[in-house]
C-alpha cells in the first residue's frame, strides 16, 4: 500500500533530429514517489520512485496525489517500473489482490494489510456496484471451481455478472450466507436492461430457490416481454418440475401456457414441444394443445402439436 506524494519525469530524445526538441512522447517514462506503508518484497525504504510510461497507450499508470495503491512492479534499467496491464489498483478497489494476496510486511510502523475475507465478498455482492459484485461473484466462483473441469471463464462471469457465479455456487455449497446473498444480487438483476442479465437471473433464481419462492420467479420470468427470458424460465421450469407441487406446477403450466402465444416461428414449435414434460396437466395442456393443431398453418408446428398431444394421451 503505497501513497504517490510527488512525480518527476525524464525525456528520451531520439537520435533522428527533430524541428522541436521538447517533444515528448507518449512512451517516455515518468517517475512517481511513493511513501512505502506495506511490501511484499523487493522494498525496504519508506520511500521509492516507481517509473512507468507517461501516456495510456503504451500501458503507462496515471497516479492521482493522495490515493492509496496497490502496486505491482518489475524492475527495468535497475529501477521500479509498472504500468497499467501490471495489476496497478486503487486499494479501495483492489478486492482481488486484497483477496488472493499474502499479508504484506509493514514498513510504515503499525500500517495494516486491509485484507478482504469470504464474508466481505459476500457483502460487496449484496451492497457492491456493479462492477464490485461482478468481481467478487467471481473470486467466489473461481474459490470453488478451481479443481473442477469446465470452469466458466471469467469474460463469461463478467458478462453475465454475478448470476452463473450463483447457479455455481448454488450446487456446491450449503451456505445460507452465500444463498441469500446471491439470491438478494439475482433479484436485483431482474431489473436490468440488458436481456442477458435478466435470463441470468432468471437461471440463478430457478438453482436457489424452492417452493412459492421458486413459483414467483417462474411466474416473473413469463411476464418478461423478452423471448430469450422466457426461454430461460421454461427451461427453469423443466429441469426443477419435480420440485413443484401439483398446484403449483398448474400455476407456472398456465402461465407456460399464456408465453407461447407471444411466440412465433421456431419459438412457438419449441414452446408447445416443451409442454409434453407436464403430463400431470395433460387436462390443462390438450385443450390449448388441440386449438393450436386446428388453427395453425405451420406444417412444422401442426407436427409437433400431434405429436406432444399423443404424447399426453390418456393411458
Amino acid at each position: 500500500m503505497r501513497r504517490r506524494t510527488s512525480s518527476s519525469s525524464e525525456r528520451r530524445k531520439a537520435p533522428s533530429t527533430r524541428e522541436n526538441d521538447d517533444f515528448e512522447s507518449g512512451s517516455d517514462p515518468i517517475g512517481y514517489l511513493f511513501c512505502v506503508d506495506l511490501a511484499w518484497k523487493g522494498v525496504v525504504t519508506d520511500t521509492i520512485t516507481v517509473w512507468t510510461a507517461r501516456s495510456e497507450v503504451p500501458c503507462g499508470y496515471r497516479f492521482q496525489p493522495g490515493e492509496d495503491y496497490v502496486v505491482l512492479a518489475w524492475t527495468r534499467d535497475g529501477r521500479p517500473s509498472t504500468g497499467m496491464c501490471s495489476g496497478v489498483e486503487r486499494l479501495n478497489k483492489a478486492l482481488a489482490a486484497r483477496y488472493l494476496l499474502p499479508e504484506p510486511v509493514p514498513v510504515k510502523p503499525g500500517a495494516t494489510w486491509p485484507a478482504v475475507s469470504r464474508d466481505v465478498l459476500l457483502d460487496f455482492l449484496r451492497f457492491g456496484s456493479s462492477h464490485d459484485n461482478a468481481i467478487a461473484a467471481t473470486l467466489l466462483a473461481e474459490e470453488i471451481m478451481v479443481h473442477k473441469p469446465g470452469k466458466p471463464s471469467p469474460a463469461r462471469l463478467l458478462t453475465w455478472a454475478a448470476a452463473e457465479s450463483a447457479r455455481i455456487l448454488a450446487a456446491e455449497t450449503d451456505s445460507t450466507a452465500v444463498t441469500a446473498g446471491l439470491t438478494a444480487l439475482a433479484y436485483q438483476r431482474l431489473e436490468d436492461d440488458g436481456v442477458w442479465i435478466r435470463a441470468a437471473a432468471i437461471e440463478a433464481l430457478g438453482a436457489l430457490t424452492h417452493g412459492d419462492e421458486l413459483t414467483r420467479v417462474i411466474h416473473r420470468g413469463f411476464a418478461d416481454p423478452d423471448e430469450m427470458v422466457r426461454g430461460t424460465t421454461r427451461t427453469v421450469m423443466i429441469g426443477r418440475r419435480a420440485d413443484l407441487s401439483d398446484a403449483a406446477a398448474t400455476t407456472c403450466v398456465t402461465d407456460f401456457i399464456a408465453s407461447i402465444g407471444a411466440m412465433s416461428g421456431q419459438n412457438r414449435w419449441v414452446g408447445v414441444d416443451q409442454l409434453r414434460f407436464f403430463p400431470a396437466q395433460r387436462a390443462l395442456i390438450r385443450p390449448f394443445l388441440q386449438a393450436v393443431a386446428d388453427t395453425a398453418t405451420e406444417e412444422q408446428l401442426v407436427r409437433t402439436t400431434r405429436k406432444v398431444l399423443n404424447v399426453l394421451a390418456d393411458d
